[in-house]
């Protein structure tokens, strides 16, 4: 099954991984993040982010 890429927000994310504002921010400005900046707003490939959030839980492991 292949996914369908979209763009996330900060707020889809926060939502995702149940965190604070400032922590999502941070998370954003990790250099190992797939974060794209538009204009002055953070988004994220849905795809890029679903890979992110398995090698985090690889690492963990």
């Amino acid at each position: 099954m292949e996914l369908e890429s979209r763009t996330l927000t900060v707020q889809d994310v926060r939502a995702d991984l149940q965190v604070g504002r400032n922590t999502v921010y941070r998370i954003f400005a990790r250099p190992d993040f797939p974060a794209i900046t538009e204009g002055r707003k953070f988004v994220v490939d849905s795809i890029a982010y679903a890979e992110w959030k398995k090698q985090r839980r690889t690492k963990e492991d």
